[in-house]
C-alpha cells in the first residue's frame, strides 16, 4: 500500500497451491504443515525473497508455562491447543528438527494430570 511500510501477513495457514501468491504477495504466513514450509522455502529461493515463517505447534492440553531452550525462538502466543513461534532468528532450525522446551511446574502439573497424554514410567 503507498506511503505504509509494514510487513504483511496471511493470517491463515496457506494451502500448497497458494505457496507462489503467500511468498509473491506477503512476509510471511502461519505455517503447521510441513510440505507447505519446504514449498514455501524453495518458493522464497526462487523469488529471491525472505518469508517469515511463524510455526503453529499444536501443544493439546499444554498451553502455559514453556520456554524454548534455543532462546533463538520467541514464543508469540499461545491458544487452547496451539503454540506460535518466531523462528526467523534461529540460524540452524530446519524443517522435521525437534523443537526444546523447559517446563515450569504448572506445565508439568497439566501434562501429567492429562487424560489426553500418554505417560511412560521409566525404572
Amino acid at each position: 500500500m503507498p506511503g505504509f511500510e509494514v510487513p504483511i501477513y496471511l493470517i491463515r495457514i496457506p494451502m500448497l497451491s497458494e505457496v507462489r501468491d503467500a511468498v509473491r504477495l506477503a512476509d510471511g504466513s502461519l505455517n503447521s504443515e510441513v510440505d507447505v514450509v519446504k514449498a514455501l522455502s524453495q518458493e522464497a529461493e526462487v523469488l529471491g525473497k525472505t518469508h517469515k515463517v511463524i510455526l503453529m505447534v499444536d501443544v493439546g492440553d499444554l498451553r502455559e508455562g514453556l520456554t524454548p531452550v534455543d532462546k533463538s525462538l520467541e514464543i508469540l502466543g499461545v491458544s487452547s491447543d496451539h503454540l506460535l513461534i518466531d523462528v526467523t532468528k534461529c540460524v540452524d532450525i530446519r524443517v522435521g528438527n525437534i523443537i526444546g522446551f523447559d517446563m515450569s511446574y504448572g506445565a508439568m502439573l497439566s501434562l501429567m494430570t492429562s487424560k489426553y497424554i500418554d505417560k511412560i514410567t521409566i525404572s
